[in-house]
């Protein structure tokens, strides 16, 4: 919990007697210079620089609506007993964990869903929906876990409990911020820099040796060379920077050191190349057993030898580029935006542009295609959609027929949810993107139980603001896609990391696991007991894969593997 010099002066929990209220918290807060000024400002008082004391400064002054003021990745809880009332708060991204259980007498609520188990008003039984849903990995719920008595306190949202019951707020709403508008590209790029800057600069506070995993792509590159560059003119608060990428020399879908190289070449910064960790089927179980979780995969498994190095070398904070592939690129329907934005100037520049690359016929489907049919009302784009695309929902997969009806309800009731307007939808659809949150949720909770924590600058409040504010035109204009964030770079990054288009493969760590997973029958028997996976089908995919040198899905078995470990663990 305690990862920077303020953080220890605020014992948790933390109380104010004079207002009575209480507070704990696992998280930061990243704009802590702007908040603690504010807050002085109007005259408070400070006791201590922690973080906490920031967060029950700020309730006092401004009540539930202080949440939208704080940035950083948290998980709240502060007790008010003057109004007897719990309020909870969860960050922007869902990167800190928060689950409970209400059953209208007692409200219960945790870091880990295990420590909610062992509580005797709380029943283990399986959500069956939500299992439908990994099943098939094809997620549509936040709110659900794997357990029909635990909930996740969606992200962006806080809840007031009190006498009268449970109640659900959503205290931001970025699909509701002005567009950013710049005649000139090279405008949208000096904004870009400036603020993809600071947010990493913020997201550096730490007391001890700040580490980077640097995999030779450009998200994780851009992050550790701008941070070098801070770090050498003395203005990033941490003592110490390192990077840490993985060794996977004997694999070339894998191999990224080429690109890792030039970057440590160019930034005159060592990067310690450290072998990919690897464990065993019986190793994920009994993660499984322990924290009544869906283990984490392989793909992410191997970064444990990281998190070993960096305990070895006294750190604790880990900074990662995931996010990157969410909100540096734009949508495919970048007329539409245009259009949505009444933009008539990145219009024009985008047509000409398309026309000097594609040619007038292409341009002129390009901008039917992407800028005319996704304005169609719903109903006429649920045709067009069906009619283009009827298999998008039909997943190869051996959930049984049950499983799957169950999976169609949920798929059902979240369409319903999804707002029609073009501009909202991609951007929300990203934000509030099921398998996205799961699986970062995952990797963030693997990494703590490794005394790691993960920071995403990517997925700070700041650079998602700005992607929305962004048309997706002026992200993307050619195809290198992330445009603005490579322009952004130049200079900075070594040009063969800054034009990469290329992404690595890490399917050579499920590829370790497929020879045990066809003969563990444990795993499969408890599926169909259980009546969640079909046995035919099961058996067919464990033919294909024996048989069929060309079939290299193996992340389907391993969904399933991981299905029938969570069984096994109630």
């Amino acid at each position: 919990i305690y990862r920077t010099a303020e953080s220890r002066e605020g014992v948790l929990p933390l109380s104010c007697a004079q207002s009575h209220l209480t507070l704990i918290m696992h998280g930061r807060v990243d704009n802590w210079e702007h908040l603690r000024n504010t807050l002085l400002d109007n005259h408070c008082q400070l006791r201590n620089r922690s973080d906490a004391e920031l967060v029950l400064e700020s309730y006092k002054l401004w009540g539930e609506s202080c949440f939208d003021r704080i940035d950083g990745d948290f998980s709240i809880a502060i007790w008010d007993a003057k109004n007897a009332q719990l309020i909870c708060a969860r960050d922007r991204s869902s990167k800190k964990p928060f689950y409970y259980h209400h059953n209208g007498t007692h409200f219960s609520f945790a870091s880990e869903m295990q420590s909610l188990l062992t509580l005797p008003w709380v029943t283990q039984e399986f959500n069956e929906g939500f299992i439908a849903e990994r099943l098939t990995d094809d997620q549509y719920t936040l709110k659900e876990t794997c357990w029909k008595h635990i909930f996740r306190l969606m992200q962006a949202h806080y809840m007031v409990i009190d006498r009268n019951g449970l109640k659900h707020r959503r205290y931001w709403f970025p699909e509701n911020l002005p567009r950013l508008r710049y005649k000139r590209q090279s405008e949208y790029v000096e904004h870009y820099k400036e603020v993809f800057s600071d947010v990493v600069r913020r997201m550096s506070r730490t007391d001890k040796p700040l580490s980077f995993e640097v995999s030779g792509g450009l998200d994780s590159t851009s992050i550790f060379a701008c941070a070098a560059k801070y770090h050498s003119l003395g203005r990033l608060p941490a003592p110490e920077i390192k990077g840490y990428t993985l060794n996977f020399c004997d694999d070339g879908a894998a191999n990224e050191l080429e690109y890792v190289d030039t970057a440590s070449h160019h930034l005159n910064r060592s990067i310690d190349k450290i072998d990919p960790a690897y464990s065993s089927l019986e190793d994920y179980q009994a993660f499984a057993n322990k924290h009544k979780t869906f283990p984490v995969g392989p793909n992410g498994f191997m970064h444990a030898s990281i998190y070993d190095s960096l305990r070895r070398n006294n750190s604790s904070v880990l900074m990662s580029g995931v996010g990157g592939d969410e909100w540096l690129t734009g949508t495919s329907n970048v007329y539409a935006d245009f259009i949505n934005d009444a933009d008539l100037y990145g219009f024009i520049d985008y047509l000409i542009h398309d026309l000097k690359t594609v040619g007038l016929p292409k341009t002129i489907l390009r901008v039917a295609r992407y800028g005319l049919i996704p304005l169609l009302p719903s109903p006429l784009r649920i045709v067009a959609r069906n009619i283009l695309a009827p298999n998008q929902y039909i997943r190869n997969t051996p959930a049984s027929k049950r499983m799957q009806n169950t999976l169609e309800a949920q798929r059902l009731k979240a369409d319903q949810e999804m707002p029609s307007d073009v501009r909202r939808q991609k951007k929300m659809a990203t934000l509030f993107n099921a398998n996205i949150r799961f699986a970062n949720e995952t990797m963030e909770h693997f990494a703590a139980t490794k005394g790691t924590e993960l920071r995403c600058p990517f997925d700070n409040r700041s650079i998602i603001e700005l992607s929305f504010s962004v048309t997706a035109g002026r992200k993307n204009r050619s195809v290198l896609n992330r445009d603005l964030h490579r322009d952004a770079m130049i200079g900075i990054l070594p040009e063969a990391v800054r034009s990469r288009q290329s992404k690595a493969n890490f399917s050579i760590t499920y590829d370790r696991h497929v020879s045990g997973l066809i003969k563990s029958q444990d795993w499969q028997n408890n599926l169909v007991q259980r009546r969640w996976a079909d046995r035919r089908e099961i058996e067919q995919l464990v033919l294909r894969l024996q048989t069929d040198a060309n079939y290299t899905d193996r992340y389907v078995i391993w969904t399933l593997f991981t299905c029938g470990a969570l069984n096994l663990s109630e």
